[in-house]
């Protein structure tokens, strides 16, 4: 392997290494950004202050997953259940 190739190798394993860098420290400012916003979601329906449809109609996430942050966050449902198991019948 020439002095040149060794060169050139060295410098795209920097540039490599430099960009994963970045990329892990966007990644984590990703992860930051994204726990901030389910915390707002969770905190504005555990207050009632919006709807889970105004919280869809607010950001990028669609119904059944701004249900998943909210049951994740330990949000109670609007109404009980009004089925209940067969078990219970018995």
């Amino acid at each position: 392997m020439t002095d040149e190739e060794k060169a050139e190798q060295e410098a795209a394993m920097r540039e490599l290494e430099e960009l994963d860098a970045e990329f892990l420290a966007t990644e984590k400012a990703h992860e930051q950004a994204r726990d901030a916003l389910h915390q707002a979601i969770v905190s504005n329906l555990m207050s009632r202050t919006l709807t889970p449809t105004q919280v869809t109609a607010s950001t990028h996430y669609d119904r059944v997953h701004v249900g998943r942050i909210a049951r994740r966050g330990g949000v109670p449902p609007l109404r009980k259940r009004t089925v209940r198991p067969l078990q219970d019948e018995s």
